[in-house]
C-alpha cells in the first residue's frame, strides 16, 4: 500500500526545486511564520534552556501544560506525538484490531485510509458530496453496525475545508456509542483553529471522541513535528505504552520549543487567519469569471486555506491539471488523490505578496 497523495506531492516538489517561474498552489497549510518563531526562540531562550532540563516521560510537561490551558482540556487527556500522522497512528493502534470495521469519510486525506488498512481494518466509506461536503447523518447511521469500532472524520474537512458544527459532532458520537457498540470517533482537527470564535475541541464533547491536531496547516510549523492527541483518560492510559513504542524518548527540544509556541498561540493564529483572509479575497477576485461561468463550483469556505472545486464537464481533472502545469506553469492538486476525480485542490496559504 502506498500513500498516493504524499508520493505525488513529494515527487513534484523535487521536480520544482529551483523553478521560480511557476505558480505553486499546492501547499495545504500557511507559509511558515519563521520570523515570529525566531523572535520567540530568542526572547524566551533562557526559559527554553530551563525547560530542556526537565524530563519528558510521555511528552514534555510544559507542552502538555500549555495545551491544557489553551484548549481547556485536562492534562490527563493529552498525549503529545510527532505530528498529526503519528497521532492518528497511535489513536488507531489503541482503538482498532485486525478485522474491525472502520468508517472513513471520502473525499479523504489518504494517510487516514492507509493507516487503517495497514492495521487490518475493514473500511466502509461515508461520502461527503460536493459542493458543500456536509455529513449526511442518516447515511452514517445506515453504515454503522455493532462491528464498527471507529469513525474517522476531518474538521475542517481535508480537502474541502467544510466545517462540522458542535451539535452534529455530538450526534455522531451518540450514533457511534449506541449503534456502534461504544465505537470511537476520531476527528482530525489539524485545520480546526482557522475557525473564528469559541470552538471547543471535539474530544471535549463526548468521552468517545478523540481529537488529533498539530502545529502544521493553521500554524505552518511542520518543521517542529509537534502533534497531540486529546482523549478520555482511560484511553490515554492505553495509548501511553504505544507512545513509548512509536515515539521512544520523543524529542525534548521539539516539544519545548513547541510549548513556547503554544503558550503564545494567539499571535500565530492571528497571523494565519489574516493571511488566509487576504488570500481568500484575492482568490475570489481572480476566479470570478470562472465562477460566474460555472466552470468551477463556488465553494470557497470562510475558514481555512484550501479550496476544492469540481470542474464543469470533466469526469477526471488529471489532464486539466497537467495542462495548467505545461501551458501556464500553474500547479494544483488533482482531486483523484482524495477520491474525487472531478475536483482540484487549490492551496492559498502562501504569503499574500507571493499569491
Amino acid at each position: 500500500m502506498e500513500m498516493k497523495y504524499l508520493k505525488w506531492f513529494k515527487t513534484l516538489e523535487l521536480e520544482l526545486v529551483g523553478r521560480d517561474n511557476c505558480f505553486k498552489l499546492l501547499n495545504s497549510g500557511v507559509e511558515e511564520p519563521l520570523e515570529l518563531l525566531h523572535s520567540h526562540i530568542n526572547k524566551y531562550y533562557d526559559e527554553i534552556r530551563a525547560r530542556l532540563l526537565e524530563p519528558n516521560p510521555f511528552g514534555h510537561p510544559s507542552l502538555i501544560e500549555h495545551l491544557s490551558f489553551k484548549y481547556g482540556i485536562s492534562q490527563k487527556k493529552i498525549v503529545p506525538a510527532s505530528g498529526t500522522t503519528n497521532a492518528v497512528y497511535l489513536a488507531m493502534l489503541a482503538t482498532i484490531e485486525r478485522g474491525d470495521e472502520v468508517i472513513i469519510e471520502t473525499p479523504v486525506y489518504d494517510p487516514l485510509v492507509i493507516t487503517a488498512q495497514e492495521l487490518g481494518a475493514q473500511i466502509t466509506y461515508l461520502e461527503r458530496n460536493a459542493p458543500d461536503y456536509k455529513i449526511d447523518l442518516d447515511r452514517l447511521s445506515d453504515l454503522i453496525t455493532p462491528k464498527t469500532k471507529l469513525i474517522v472524520l476531518t474538521n475542517l474537512h481535508n480537502p474541502s475545508g467544510a466545517f462540522i458544527k458542535e451539535n452534529q459532532l455530538i450526534q455522531i458520537a451518540e450514533l457511534a456509542r449506541t449503534k456502534g457498540n461504544d465505537a470511537y470517533v476520531l476527528v482530525d482537527e489539524v485545520y480546526h483553529d482557522f475557525v473564528i470564535g469559541i470552538q471547543p475541541k471535539a474530544a471535549s464533547m463526548a468521552d468517545n471522541i478523540i481529537s488529533v491536531a498539530s502545529l502544521t496547516k493553521v500554524y505552518g510549523l511542520s518543521l517542529l513535528r509537534a502533534g497531540w492527541i486529546f482523549a478520555n483518560p482511560k484511553l490515554v492510559e492505553k495509548i501511553r505504552p504505544l507512545y513509548l513504542m512509536v515515539e521512544g524518548i520523543g524529542s525534548r527540544y521539539m516539544e519545548v520549543v513547541s510549548s513556547v509556541v503554544v503558550e503564545h498561540l494567539d499571535e500565530y493564529v492571528a497571523y494565519s487567519r489574516e493571511l488566509a483572509a487576504q488570500n481568500r479575497m484575492s482568490l475570489w477576485d481572480a476566479l470570478e469569471p470562472l465562477l460566474k461561468a460555472e466552470i468551477l463550483t463556488p465553494n470557497i469556505t470562510e475558514n481555512g486555506c484550501i479550496y476544492f472545486p469540481t470542474v464543469a464537464n470533466l469526469e477526471d481533472t488529471r489532464g486539466f491539471v497537467q495542462e495548467l502545469a505545461d501551458k501556464y506553469h500553474v500547479y494544483v492538486v488533482p482531486g483523484y488523490l482524495f477520491g474525487e476525480p472531478k475536483a482540484i485542490r487549490i492551496g492559498f496559504g502562501s504569503k499574500p505578496e507571493d499569491f
